[in-house]
């Protein structure tokens, strides 16, 4: 039988944007990572703890063969989970660290670079790749239009955009206007709807979304 892909990745500091970040990382099974593209993996506001479904996902895709990177910013404002009115004061903060991480990683990483967020997490995958740039593709579930780019053309990499039709969190409108923003710019976005998934997806639906989200990342971060 295979081997199981790591549960727990190995972790690193970095400095990134003038502060101490966090990095756990996943390296690919089975695989050379130094030639493996690269995924900066993006949690919600519920952090990176060791029951989150995002660790699930880390795991999945490294056993996949992706190097995966899984930055706890949210430490960088000394919390392990956000409120609203912490995303509120902190997401500019949490934005630039993960810009700075990703400009590091363009200069090193040997193949393409994905951004992959849910949630806050897909909020900043979008806000990153305006502001850095470099990314082959993004893949967000449940995740909302940030205000701070909703008056900027959303120039991206072609993106897949998977969301719960029963999400009354971030309503399923963000997907809409993110891909009507996407296409307006030229660019290409996917949407997959999950008509009886509400914000966080149930396991089946959360397995359905992985195997999806790799079937993307093959397409077009694979060949990047």
């Amino acid at each position: 039988m295979p081997d199981k892909p790591p549960q727990a990745g190995t972790r690193e500091t970095l400095t990134c944007a003038g502060h101490l970040l966090t990095i756990e990382m996943f390296r690919p099974v089975g695989k050379d990572g130094a030639t493996t593209p690269t995924i900066i993996l993006l949690h919600d506001a519920e952090g990176a703890g060791p029951n989150r479904p995002v660790r699930q996902e880390a795991a999945s895709l490294a056993g996949a063969g992706f190097t995966v990177l899984l930055p706890h910013y949210l430490l960088r404002t000394g919390q392990e989970r956000a409120g609203f009115s912490e995303i509120a004061r902190h997401f500019a903060a949490w934005r630039e660290g993960l810009a700075s991480l990703l400009e590091q990683v363009r200069r090193t990483a040997p193949g393409g670079i994905a951004l992959i967020g849910r949630s806050l997490g897909g909020a900043l995958a979008l806000a990153v790749a305006l502001d850095a740039g470099g990314a082959a593709g993004l893949s967000l579930r449940s995740a909302f239009l940030p205000p701070e780019i909703a008056d900027r053309p959303l120039v991206f990499p072609p993106v897949l955009v998977q969301h719960g039709a029963r999400d009354v969190l971030v309503p399923p409108s963000h997907a809409r206007r993110l891909a009507e923003g996407v296409a307006a710019a030229g660019g290409r976005c996917r949407i997959a709807l999950y008509p009886d998934q509400a914000h966080t997806f149930d396991a089946r639906a959360e397995a359905e979304a992985t195997a999806l989200t790799l079937s993307f990342l093959r397409e077009h971060v694979v060949r990047a």
